[in-house]
């Protein structure tokens, strides 16, 4: 759909819970920042510059997938693509929950008798991974995981 047709963020928004989203692109040697740790006045700032954000449903499963261990959405500027890093930074909490970008559904509507269909939501699923900024609950998760299935996702270390 057209960016007028996507809802607009409130200034101040952050997505549920006043939860900092750090996202990041492993696609080359040195991993640009899409967006770091936005803050209330940052995300006022950042969301005044760009103008209209995105409701995006982040979807956390185990490394290569599996069933959704939870999911959160966030009002975003742009959709993470396969193989972003994504950090969520929880208020009082040490450390962040740490996933790797596995890959994007699109859910659309469309009525038999109208040829043109409607954006309905996009869910991004997102692969728990270990990185030096991991917290120690998520560390365990990561571990856990790697238990079950005998994978364990990583940040590469180039990013710090």
């Amino acid at each position: 759909g057209e960016v007028s047709s996507l809802p607009e963020a409130q200034p101040g928004a952050q997505g549920d819970a006043g939860l900092r989203f750090g996202l990041f692109s492993q696609s080359s040697v040195r991993p640009r920042p899409l967006a770091l740790a936005l803050g209330f006045s940052f995300f006022s700032t950042f969301v005044n510059i760009i103008g209209t954000c995105m409701k995006v449903n982040l979807s956390f499963v185990p490394p290569n997938g599996g069933e959704i261990d939870y999911s959160l959405t966030f009002d975003l500027p742009e959709i993470p693509r396969s193989g972003d890093y994504i950090s969520i930074v929880r208020p009082g909490k040490t450390g962040a929950d740490t996933f790797i970008v596995r890959r994007t559904w699109w859910k659309l509507k469309n009525k038999d008798d109208i040829e043109t269909g409607t954006f309905d939501k996009i869910m991004v699923e997102c692969e728990f991974a270990d990185s030096s900024d991991s917290s120690d609950s998520h560390k365990k998760s990561c571990d856990i995981y790697q238990f079950k299935t005998g994978i364990k996702k990583e940040f590469d270390e180039s990013m710090y």
